[in-house]
């Protein structure tokens, strides 16, 4: 298994059953076990189709409220882990994925847009500006959970919030992207 990460995905394969799931392990011809995903988001769903996965989808209900004093990392770190504690248990011959996201402006975390007119205010409050990305991570599988937690710097283009309401939808679907549909 040379260039598998150390941790969950490295033991993932060795004592693995054939299966008819479908899913081939990128590093050797023995299958992946079934693959399960903990987010309602359809990007997330997208991403794993796009590398060939074939999964099942569950998405927990989880509180997504920020805890006092809570920064952004911790926020998303702490997120992706209860979504796949409140999953594994019930499937833990599965390898439970799942993530969370979120945006920060200054420290300041960005929550999900209420409705339209928030979402063109965070467009407006991130545009020509750079803010973070974190996303958080976890997997579980046979009992074994890890998680990591990525930041990224973005700055979004100042000339969206001036464009022509014919590329509104467009900004729209970037804003949800960035800001808001990214969790899940």
């Amino acid at each position: 298994m040379r260039g598998c990460p150390a941790g969950i995905l490295g033991h993932v394969l060795p004592d693995q059953p054939a299966s008819s799931n479908g899913n081939a392990s990128l590093l050797s011809n023995e299958p992946l076990p079934p693959i399960l995903l903990a987010s309602a988001s359809p990007r997330r769903a997208q991403l794993l189709a796009s590398i060939g996965l074939k999964f099942d989808v569950a998405a927990p209900d989880i509180d997504e409220t920020p805890a006092a004093g809570e920064g952004p990392a911790e926020l998303v770190g702490r997120l992706a882990l209860a979504k796949v504690a409140a999953l594994a248990h019930a499937y833990p011959d599965a390898l439970v994925i799942a993530a969370d996201t979120t945006v920060a402006l200054g420290g300041e975390i960005l929550n999900k847009p209420a409705d339209e007119g928030e979402n063109r205010a965070f467009i407006e409050r991130l545009a020509g500006r750079e803010h973070e990305v974190f996303t958080g991570h976890a997997l579980a599988f046979r009992g074994r959970t890890e998680t990591a937690v990525v930041r990224t710097v973005v700055e979004l283009r100042p000339c969206l919030t001036r464009r022509s309401p014919a590329t509104a939808p467009a900004a729209r679907a970037l804003t949800r992207q960035a800001a808001t549909a990214s969790r899940g």
